[in-house]
Parts: structure tokens; C-alpha cells; sequence
């Protein structure tokens, strides 16, 4: 898998998922691990509309759910360079769309 998905596999390393009502229960494969790298470049919207059907138990155990926002914002936190400061995006709703997510 490519080095880009590391930070990935650790957040999700426990995950079991399914993907829709057709797919067994399995641990993320490199196609959704491509998904959710995609999708987070896009930002939180995307992320949700990409992954509204999927299903994710996060540890044995555990109830399986929806993903959250606890999990959307480990994603992006997870997925984005350390190294640099996330600007706003270049989108000129930036701060209409960061109080929509935010519910203010």
C-alpha cells in the first residue's frame, strides 16, 4: 500500500467495516483506504457523502455505527501533512460552509 495511506491504516487499524448491505464485514481494503484519501482532500462534506452507507465497528466489542463527526475530523486530522498549516480552502464560502458544519 502506498506510504501516503500510513497515518490511514493506523487510525482505521481496528475498524471493521461494511461498505453497504451486500458487503460482509471485512478490515479496509486499499480501495476504500483510496476512497477516504480522496474524499478528505475535498474536505468534511465530501467525506460524509462519500461514507453515508458505511457501517464501522471501531473495536471489539464495540456497537457498530455510522461514521461521526469524532471519526471525520480523526480522518482529516489523520490524513493531513503535519508539516504545513491547512489554509482555508480557496472556495469563497469557506466560512459560510465551516458555520454550516459547525451548526452556527
Amino acid at each position: 500500500m502506498p506510504d501516503q495511506y500510513a497515518d490511514l491504516i493506523q487510525l482505521t487499524r481496528d475498524w471493521v467495516i461494511t461498505t453497504d448491505v451486500k458487503t460482509l464485514p471485512h478490515a479496509l481494503n486499499e480501495e476504500e483506504l483510496d476512497i477516504l484519501h480522496a474524499a478528505r482532500t475535498i474536505g468534511i462534506d465530501m467525506l460524509r457523502a462519500t461514507t453515508d452507507k458505511w457501517t464501522i465497528q471501531r473495536a471489539r466489542g464495540e456497537v457498530p455505527s455510522s461514521l461521526n463527526e469524532n471519526d471525520f475530523a480523526a480522518l482529516l486530522g489523520a490524513t493531513l501533512p503535519v508539516d504545513q498549516p491547512t489554509p482555508p480552502a480557496q472556495d469563497p464560502f469557506y466560512f459560510a460552509h465551516l458555520h454550516v458544519d459547525q451548526g452556527i
